[in-house]
């Protein structure tokens, strides 16, 4: 994305918006300004909370009880860009990454894609600054976080296992073993 030809061969399709999902690579800003009207992205959190590449799992892990999703105005910044809209869902006791993903946030993602493109439509984008001082970034979640710590309170290491089903999947060692 940051070769010269890449930005010249997007430039000539003149497009009107661009419309990102899961982006986990910084899309370079002069790539973001070609679009007309902008770019969007949508992001499994309600943004400022849980910025970084592992929102939904680390909601769970966290032991959050909501969570949802943002479509927000891209800029330079990691998941930093102005608020277009938010929808919220409740994170139940059952629920793993997975189902929040699937069951709840992925089908939702798909309508307030649809929703925030009609809003461009008909010109009505708000574009609510973020406040940064709720912000909260967390690392990818990956072996480095999984595994289980069973001096940790048990709700902690419940959470833990529901925020890594089904990826990264928790884990625990045993006489050298995993």
């Amino acid at each position: 994305m940051k070769e010269p030809q890449v930005y010249e061969a997007y430039s000539t399709l003149k497009p009107d918006l661009a419309i990102l999902a899961f982006v986990t690579d910084i899309i370079p800003e002069k790539l973001l300004a070609v679009p007309s009207l902008g770019t969007i992205c949508y992001h499994p959190s309600i943004l400022p909370r849980h910025r970084g590449a592992s929102a939904i799992n680390w909601a769970l892990i966290q032991g959050d009880t909501r969570t949802g999703l943002t479509i927000f105005w891209v800029d330079k910044g990691i998941d930093t860009g102005p608020i277009l809209l938010q929808k919220e869902v409740e994170i139940k006791p059952e629920d793993t990454t997975g189902s929040v993903y699937f069951n709840k946030l992925f089908p939702m993602g798909v309508d307030a894609m649809v929703e925030a493109v009609e809003l461009i439509k008909q010109g009505k984008t708000p574009r609510i600054p973020q406040d940064d001082s709720k912000a909260t970034y967390e690392p990818p979640c990956d072996d480095r976080v999984a595994s289980v710590n069973f001096e940790k309170p048990i709700r902690d290491i419940y959470n833990l296992i529901r925020g890594c089903d089904p990826q990264p999947g928790a884990y625990t060692t045993y006489q050298g073993k995993r």
